[in-house]
């Protein structure tokens, strides 16, 4: 090994280090990007996960009625009722989920790719790709598609 393929690894980690951003801030800012869109996905998920863990409790008040211990009002029906409530709120958790989980997801997605080549195309022709092209097509598609998954996963 030479002295020049030993320079060679530093100088990229050390051009690298300084174009670093923390993932924290890139979420922050594609969630500041679409707000709106952001916070009816979070309704969503929060109308879909609540009315997944209704019917549990409904099951429980069902088992209270057969044994006796039911709360005064409490029927059969008002719990097939309240059932069918539930499945309802799911279908409308879901769908909310649809319409605003896609064009979040492709609207930061798309944020990110222009983002990544305006800063391609601003940099010098004979370092405009600090690694391979390979590396360039795998950061334009699986790291957009999993940074721009982080705040609607959560």
């Amino acid at each position: 090994m030479t002295a020049e393929t030993l320079r060679a690894p530093r100088e990229r980690l050390e051009r690298e280090a300084v174009d670093a951003l923390p993932a924290w801030r890139v979420i922050l800012q594609m969630v500041r990007f679409r707000p709106g869109l952001w916070l009816l996905n979070l309704a969503a998920m929060l109308v879909l996960n609540l009315f997944w863990q209704l019917p549990g409790f409904v099951l429980q008040a069902f088992f209270d009625l057969l044994s006796g211990d039911a709360a005064a009002g409490l029927t059969v029906w008002t719990l097939v009722t309240i059932l069918a409530g539930c499945m309802v709120g799911r279908v409308l958790g879901m769908y909310g989920l649809i319409r605003t989980n896609v064009p979040f997801f492709v609207h930061t997605a798309a944020l990110l790719r222009r983002n990544l080549l305006r800063h391609i195309l601003r940099r010098p022709g004979a370092a405009a790709l600090p690694d391979s092209p390979g590396e360039a097509i795998s950061r334009f598609r699986g790291d957009v598609f999993e940074i721009s998954l982080c705040p609607v996963a959560q």
